[in-house]
């Protein structure tokens, strides 16, 4: 059977958990490359967010959690073809990108509880310590007439 070209190889797909894993624990961008690109496209139609709204850095290292826990198959599977197969999977991405916690080998980590996509899909709630308009308060409030 031919591959496509668009097709993710167990190589590139090591490759793109490792060296993007290193560049993040760094504290560098996550690098831009066609396997980031099309973890934040299928990730934004499991959430509902567009890609940009989604962090490339927790996407890096979401990637490399399932990876640590054995599901790298299983992920580059999914990356290849989305065709609802992966149910498990996908229903663990959807828990990470909203709670912002990873599922690494040794228990849940917490890994972008500020950016986490439950506060926005929530709208009216903002992550505790974090200020929010129009009840900001750390400015003082309005006298009222």
């Amino acid at each position: 059977m031919k591959r496509s070209m668009d097709s993710l190889s167990r190589r590139s797909f090591a490759l793109f958990c490792g060296s993007a894993t290193v560049a993040v624990a760094l504290g560098a961008a996550a690098p831009e490359t066609p396997e980031l690109e099309r973890l934040l496209k299928l990730s934004a139609a499991l959430t509902g967010f567009p890609p940009s709204a989604l962090d490339a850095q927790f996407a890096v290292r979401l990637a490399a959690a399932l990876t640590a826990n054995g599901r790298a198959a299983e992920l580059e599977g999914w990356l290849n073809a989305p065709d609802g197969k992966f149910e498990e999977l996908e229903t663990e991405m959807i828990a990470a990108w909203y709670s912002g916690v990873l599922p690494a080998p040794s228990g849940p980590v917490v890994g972008n509880f500020q950016d986490a996509l439950a506060w926005t899909a929530l709208g009216f709630v903002t992550p505790p310590g974090v200020c929010a308009a129009p009840q900001d308060w750390s400015k003082p409030p309005q006298a009222s007439v």
